[in-house]
């Protein structure tokens, strides 16, 4: 796995809603995000008229700049959430 920053949905919303993704992208270099969380940005977008602009970014930002990782466990995934959370994947999701 690369080391891309793994970004949440605040700042894909912020930055995408008024076109400022190439700025977010030449400070941190490509991004990940999860898929839920590409999930949270799409629904925020079409029901809030001012993140609207944040759909049409999302779905033209290529893959290179633009990582989708996918919700299932995988490597890529495990990794990330062991990094973010200084944990093991199980342990991470334990209430």
């Amino acid at each position: 796995m690369d080391s891309r920053p793994i970004m949440d949905a605040g700042p894909g919303l912020n930055f995408f809603s008024i076109h400022k993704e190439r700025l977010l992208i030449s400070v941190l270099g490509p991004l990940h995000i999860p898929q839920t969380v590409e999930g949270e940005i799409l629904r925020k977008a079409r029901s809030d008229p001012r993140f609207a602009p944040a759909e049409t970014v999302i779905r033209k930002l290529p893959a290179k700049y633009l990582a989708i990782l996918p919700d299932t466990a995988t490597d890529e995934l495990v990794q990330a959430v062991t990094r973010v959370s200084g944990d093991s994947f199980s342990s991470a999701f334990e209430y």
